[in-house]
């Protein structure tokens, strides 16, 4: 993904060609891109060949009906009422004139944001994305779709050659996009309802559920802003989101990615501008609403430094050690206010693998369900006298923001690893694609401020990722990267005090604190020997180079930590292998020079895939010993064993995984970009 230069060169007009044998639908001309880097017709039962199937076959497209208000034929990019572009109060004419050779399409070029007329009059939005697995084909879950598999899955489209696939991926996925900016983890497509915000009940056997997945209406209610604008199709489809849980900003590395391995024609310039555009107002909200508090003229720390309100907002697996230390002063909350659960919890939640101890879940679902009083609170349509006051201007208050309001009275806030080093290297990435933007477009005031702006948010998100560094080297413990829980001191009617919040680190020996190599600024070399000596070792309590498959989610190999250890006899814990977060740590440590590890870690990865019960059997001969009825996705394997985990309701046919394997199979396409001079009167 990041061997390419930073200078590359641009390709225009459109090539129409025909399809790579084996890749499923035929292809057309809106940047779908040729590729070269798998033979299916050499290998059609290859591995990378079945999870390229697999990822067609969880692919799905849906025509809604547009229900709410009158509708045009709009781009909601192009309206000048709602759209916010990234140059904030500055003359909007600036940046249309950036795409004004982009952004209209003709007939034949229309794409998936432009409704459609049915012979009975109706206007649908149709929509393409994958769902998280083959089980959600056909049933209710189909209407779940989530951020970072959505994301993982666009790459793989784009690598295959349908970058229009992955296009059309994204602008599913920020359908749901906030007028402020916001982009949720979840999206759902409408259930049997007819309102757009309020409803609360679903088809079904759970309201809160659909299989395993949370439903929106878990979430509760919104304020219009963190809702898309009443002229987008995903306000006029209907469509549902997850209140205020974020998604983890993988969108900018992603996105710049789909670019290098497209052709880069004019359809593929203007999505990219288009989503530079989102991007830019997703890292906006990001720096200035949730961690304003993180930068040195925030007030004096007046609001502390976080990145999540939410365990669900981490991509850390829900049964993680780290929750039974983070969410311990939410426990302790509950049992003061003698809170409890309002619902039965499906049983196929509680069986999932990955469910966390009673004590852990109840912690989360009383976060969700304080946030979800609050929001509602916020939303002035839904605004009640309940038992935050009766104060008028609850939550309208314009110097506070609602996250704020959040956390004074749902005391949980972190600042998570993984969080930061996504949002350091998508800062990066977003920078390249707003210079390879302005390289086409020298004379645009609009795009030399937003580089302007990204630039400082990209020094911003470094500092805080390097302030999450521990130096053991002096009190004799572990030195690595951890995240920090904000405590929060208690203040009048049941409120709790931001000025006066304190940081813990969580020096746990979890595997996600390896994502801080996610990032692609350099580390120090003492930070990167560290991380590696870690993944070396085959003792203590900071070890991961275990038995079994790497890499285990908890280390600690045969000893783990005493916690992990007393957790997992309690069964609350069991330590797990995920494809997905092996791909993205190899890819860290491949980018910082740590080839060898890398290397191994994708190679032990594939061979558990193809089931190898030896992690070296084989390991550099996949494609003639990986049988196709021992190929499994599964979303995660037994740390020990090596086998899909038993207890999950995506079974094999995990979205996530098989974009993983897909990634990690086929290289990067090569790209070089390299600007002309601007042109001078």
């Amino acid at each position: 993904m990041d061997a390419r230069s930073n200078s590359g060169s641009y390709v225009s007009g459109r090539q129409t060609m025909a399809p790579t044998e084996g890749q499923g639908d035929e292809l057309d001309a809106r940047g779908s891109s040729y590729t070269n880097h798998v033979s299916f017709t050499a290998q059609q039962n290859s591995l990378e060949a079945q999870a390229w199937r697999l990822l067609v076959a969880n692919r799905i497209t849906e025509h809604l009906p547009l229900i709410n208000n009158a509708v045009d034929t709009t781009y909601a990019d192009d309206d000048p009422a709602t759209d916010t572009y990234p140059i904030g109060s500055t003359a909007k004419a600036d940046w249309n004139n950036v795409g004004r050779n982009h952004r209209r399409m003709d007939d034949a070029d229309q794409d998936s944001r432009m409704p459609w007329r049915d012979d009975n009059g109706v206007e649908y939005a149709t929509f393409s994305y994958p769902v998280p697995c083959a089980t959600c084909i056909g049933n209710e879950t189909t209407t779940v779709m989530e951020s970072t598999v959505t994301l993982q899955a666009a790459l793989a489209y784009a690598k295959a050659g349908h970058a229009d696939w992955a296009w059309e991926a994204l602008d599913a996925l920020f359908a749901v996009q906030g007028s402020n900016g916001f982009v949720p983890r979840y999206r759902y497509r409408p259930g049997n309802t007819t309102d757009n915000n309020n409803d609360t009940t679903v088809e079904g056997e759970s309201t809160f559920f659909q299989g395993s997945f949370p439903l929106w209406t878990l979430f509760g209610t919104m304020p219009e802003k963190y809702l898309p604008p009443p002229t987008s199709l995903g306000w006029k489809a209907g469509l549902k989101a997850s209140g205020r849980l974020s998604a983890p900003p993988l969108h900018a590395t992603i996105a710049l990615d789909i670019f290098y391995e497209s052709n880069q024609t004019d359809y593929d310039v203007s999505r990219l501008l288009t989503n530079f555009n989102r991007i830019y107002r997703y890292h906006e909200f990001l720096h200035t609403r949730v961690m304003h508090g993180c930068t040195a003229n925030s007030g004096g720390g007046e609001v502390p430094c976080f990145n999540v309100l939410h365990p669900w907002e981490t991509l850390i697996e829900p049964n993680s050690p780290l929750w039974t230390d983070a969410l311990a002063p939410i426990s302790k909350l509950i049992s003061q206010r003698n809170w409890s659960i309002g619902f039965v919890v499906p049983p196929q939640v509680k069986q999932e693998f990955d469910h966390p101890s009673e004590e852990v879940y109840t912690s989360m679902l009383f976060l969700l369900d304080c946030m979800s009083n609050v929001t509602s609170r916020c939303d002035k349509k839904n605004a009640t006298h309940d038992e935050y006051g009766d104060d008028d201007d609850f939550c309208h208050d314009p110097s506070i923001s609602l996250e704020e309001q959040i956390l004074v009275h749902c005391p949980f806030a972190m600042l998570d690893v993984g969080y930061a080093a996504i949002l350091s290297k998508a800062n990066t990435d977003l920078l390249q694609m707003a210079q390879i933007l302005r390289g086409l477009h020298q004379q645009s005031k609009a795009l030399r401020t937003a580089l302007t702006q990204v630039e400082v948010w990209q020094q911003q998100s470094q500092a805080i990722l390097s302030s999450l560094w521990q130096d053991g080297s002096s009190n004799r413990t572990t030195s690595s990267f951890f995240s920090k829980s904000i405590l929060f001191p208690p203040g009048p009617n049941r409120t709790f005090s931001l000025g006066n919040a304190t940081t813990r680190s969580l020096a746990l020996p979890i595997a996600y604190n390896f994502l801080a190599m996610w990032d692609d600024n350099d580390l120090p070399q003492l930070q990167m020997d560290a991380a590696t000596n870690q993944l070396l070792q085959r003792e203590g309590e900071f070890s991961f180079n275990c038995d079994g498959f790497p890499l285990w989610s908890v280390g600690g190999c045969n000893m783990y930590s005493s916690r992990a250890n007393a957790l997992e006899k309690r069964g609350d814990f069991s330590s797990s292998v995920y494809p997905f977060l092996n791909h993205m740590i190899s890819s860290g440590l491949s980018r910082h020079g740590a080839l060898g590890i890398g290397h191994f870690l994708v190679t032990t990865t594939l061979s558990m895939i193809c089931s190898f019960r030896n992690i070296m059997e084989q390991a550099f001969d996949l494609e003639s010993t990986c049988l196709t009825q021992n190929v499994t996705f599964a979303r995660a394997y037994h740390h020990r064993t090596g086998l899909p985990v038993s207890l999950s309701e995506c079974g094999i046919t995990s979205t996530e995984t098989a974009a993983a394997v897909y990634n990690m199979m086929i290289p990067d396409k090569p790209y070089d970009y390299s600007p002309e001079p601007p042109i001078r009167n």
